[in-house]
C-alpha cells in the first residue's frame, strides 16, 4: 500500500483496506473521507473503497444520518 492516512495514522487505513465491504463502519467511513479530502489517493485502493463508502453514504441518507456535519463528510470530499 503506498497510500498514506491523512493523518499518518496508517494501521487503521490496513485495517480498513483488509475488510470487506459490508465490514466497513462508521469510524472507516469518517477515517476515509478524510482522505478523501486531504491526501493523494491510491488509485486500486480507491477503486476497492469507494463502492463501499457510496453505499454507507446512501444507507445514511436513507436513514436521514450521516449529513454534512464537520470536515468529515462526502460533500467536502
Amino acid at each position: 500500500m503506498t497510500q498514506r492516512q491523512f493523518d499518518y495514522a496508517d494501521e487503521h487505513l490496513i485495517r480498513t483496506a483488509s475488510k470487506q465491504w459490508h465490514e466497513i463502519d462508521q469510524s472507516d467511513y469518517w477515517h476515509y473521507l478524510m482522505d478523501l479530502s486531504y491526501v493523494e489517493l491510491q488509485q486500486d485502493l480507491f477503486d476497492y473503497l469507494f463502492p463501499a463508502f457510496l453505499i454507507r453514504w446512501w444507507e445514511g441518507q436513507l436513514s436521514r444520518y450521516g449529513g454534512p456535519e464537520s470536515e468529515s463528510n462526502i460533500y467536502r470530499a
